[in-house]
């Protein structure tokens, strides 16, 4: 973590003084320094926390399916570096709302229930953030009005 330190974002609240030395400090080492409002700082820790270290959760999970696949482990890296990578790209061109694609923000309910089912031969929490997950797209495409009531029922029902 240290070696990339270059770039990294350090959000700086409290005594104008010591914020304005640590700023000094850190952005000698490639920080990039902003400041912070104290009422602040527990949920822009919460949201980045789930930015990354969830989604190594959800990289997990991935894992875990594809490793019940005959790809071959190096192969399924690769396929989950390159989705990510465009994903991310497309993210950050058009924005989480235009960058949705798949079955949910198509209004297709029969991968949804297909992914349900497959989901049934792992541990129950991955259907859980599957259905989690699937709900806030559901969200996405309510907005985009490519939203199905059938998906939203399938996401409801618990195994």
């Amino acid at each position: 973590a240290c070696a990339n330190f270059d770039g990294t974002f350090c959000a700086l609240e409290g005594d104008g003084i010591a914020t304005n030395l640590l700023q000094a400090i850190l952005s000698q080492i490639g920080a990039k320094c902003i400041p912070m409002h104290v009422e602040d700082k527990p949920l822009y820790h919460t949201a980045l926390s789930m930015g990354c270290n969830h989604l190594i959760g959800l990289m997990h999970i991935v894992e875990g399916l594809l490793n019940k696949t005959h790809i071959p482990p190096e192969l399924s890296q690769q396929m989950i570096k390159h989705m990510i990578t465009t994903m991310l790209e497309n993210v950050w061109q058009l924005g989480t709302k235009d960058a949705l694609t798949g079955p949910i923000v198509r209004g297709d309910a029969k991968p949804v229930n297909m992914h349900l089912k497959q989901l049934k031969e792992f541990p129950e929490h991955w259907a859980r953030v599957y259905r989690a997950l699937g709900k806030e797209l559901t969200i996405i495409a309510k907005e985009l009005q490519t939203d199905n009531p059938e998906i939203v029922q399938l996401l409801e029902t618990t195994r």
